[in-house]
């Protein structure tokens, strides 16, 4: 089987000194479930592998009860993508196709599709603030900064039905190189 690159993203970790995770004790508990090539980036949860599974679900669902045996995190998702579908995020974002500053752009991994439908695209609190859906995550474009938006995670999870965790725009460039080998 051809070995490729994921990421797995954690929803809630490090976030405020709650639900706290060592990055260096993050790359040994997967290295211990077989996941060769290890490797963290940011303090926020974020850890690239290689893998021969083709399954982000099964993946997913290995890294939660590993999280939840060795740390007691009963309540800590996680939401994993192959490098190539962070590659077609990072080339098809809609808000700098329109010209907008990298900044002011984030990405919302949503867990599974969206269990409700979903407008196409939605304005809150004035016409600043937007998204874009994709299959499994949106474009978010907030010019005022996140920490002000209302299109934060709870938000996207009402309105899809999903769990849901986002990553600035440097971020998200910096796992698909991880997982490009850039």
């Amino acid at each position: 089987m051809p070995v490729t690159r994921s990421a797995a993203l954690l929803r809630g970790v490090n976030v405020s000194g709650h639900r706290k995770v060592s990055m260096a004790g993050l790359r040994v508990l997967v290295s211990d479930l077989g996941f060769p090539d290890v490797e963290t980036y940011r303090q926020s949860g974020n850890v690239v592998f290689s893998t021969t599974l083709r399954s982000t679900k099964r993946i997913a669902a290995t890294l939660e009860e590993a999280l939840r045996e060795a740390l007691g995190y009963v309540d800590v998702d996680v939401l994993v993508r192959g490098a190539a579908e962070l590659d077609r995020l990072a080339s098809d974002n809609p808000f700098l196709a329109a010209g907008s500053d990298p900044v002011t752009c984030h990405v919302t991994f949503l867990k599974d599709k969206p269990l409700h439908g979903v407008p196409d695209d939605h304005l809150p609190g004035g016409k600043a603030d937007g998204f874009a859906f994709t299959e499994r995550a949106v474009y978010v474009h907030c010019p005022g900064g996140y920490g002000r938006t209302k299109l934060n995670n709870g938000y996207f999870e009402k309105l899809t039905g999903v769990r849901a965790t986002t990553r600035n725009w440097a971020t998200v460039l910096a796992l698909r190189d991880l997982t490009a080998g850039r």
